[in-house]
């Protein structure tokens, strides 16, 4: 697929300034290093824009910053629940992979979604495969499918999708479960 010039030079304006604010931070504003950071910041913009090109679906402000707080307690809630694992060894653990459905997630969303799954506590992004998301999970017995439906919803509602609708699996039935096992060869049980 080919991306219009025109579309190409905002991406690289906006990208190059993120990259060059990346690098006066590193740098601590060190006046000796700006044309090198500048061309960096250049290179590394135009990788970005070869590697990623436009167009991106547009994040809807209101929702990202609803999700902002979430995103804060789900990451507060994860450390907690590793360092309670980690202090207390008799913590009961039952883990097993399960399976998510991510067929009607656009590539952005799939890529948040995938990454902020890990903050779910007891919750670890396995692989994709065949339009799922394969998790490892520390405790079967965990609500993680209501956990990652909430997520969804929330990651969807950034990226303006309503969760469930036009993904061809508005009735999930047991897919994403806690309670899916794995067979001994590591593939999920039907």
């Amino acid at each position: 697929m080919t991306v219009p010039v025109r579309s190409l030079i905002p991406a690289l304006l906006w990208r190059s300034a993120g990259f060059g604010t990346i690098w006066w931070a590193m740098t601590e504003g060190a006046a000796g290093t700006l044309g090198f950071g500048l061309l960096a910041s250049a290179a590394a913009a135009s990788a970005s824009v070869a590697l990623l090109p436009p167009p991106w679906p547009r994040p809807r402000l209101m929702a990202l910053l609803r999700f902002v707080p979430f995103f804060l307690r789900q990451s507060i809630a994860g450390g907690a629940d590793v360092v309670r694992r980690a202090c207390a060894p008799r913590v009961p653990t039952a883990p097993a992979l399960v399976a998510y459905p991510v067929a009607g997630m656009g590539a952005t969303e799939r890529v948040v979604f995938t990454l902020v799954v890990n903050l779910i506590p007891g919750t670890l992004s396995a692989r994709l495969e065949d339009e799922r998301l394969i998790l490892h999970v520390i405790d079967r017995h965990l609500p993680v499918h209501a956990a990652l439906q909430q997520l969804e919803e929330r990651v969807a509602a950034v990226f303006g999708r309503a969760a469930g609708r036009g993904d061809g699996h508005t009735d999930r039935g047991t897919a994403g479960h806690a309670d899916e096992e794995t067979r001994p060869d590591g593939r999920m049980s039907p």
